[in-house]
């Protein structure tokens, strides 16, 4: 027999949990892979606009720089979404354990009594 708190439903609120938490998390990692576009587009209409050679070499070297910062960003994002859909799994198969369990009865010890 199933009571009340074996039925609620624990595994949806934690999954939900998680995937604000990944949202959250795509959202601030998607904000800096942005940041690092933008930066990357100005620095490359720099070069394009740059007058001598050692300049425009100076700015090669800062979008290369700033290149590996968002390769590094873009790993770090797949890595953090790797993680999450593995809790998500993780969680699933939590709750798909707890719904496979089965409760028996079994009588421990007897009172008769009656009213005189």
């Amino acid at each position: 027999m199933l009571n009340w708190r074996q039925n609620r439903p624990t595994g949806l609120t934690k999954r939900l949990k998680i995937e604000l938490l990944a949202d959250d998390k795509r959202k601030g990692l998607n904000q800096s892979l942005k940041s690092l576009d933008d930066q990357i587009a100005v620095l490359k209409k720099e070069a394009r606009l740059a007058g001598n050679l050692p300049d425009k070499l100076a700015i090669q070297k800062k979008l290369r720089d700033i290149d590996k910062k968002r390769d590094a960003a873009w790993k770090e994002y797949d890595n953090e979404a790797k993680q999450i859909e593995k809790q998500k799994d993780d969680l699933l198969d939590s709750v798909e354990e707890r719904l496979k369990q089965t409760v028996e009865e079994k009588t421990i010890f007897t009172i008769n009594w009656s009213v005189v």
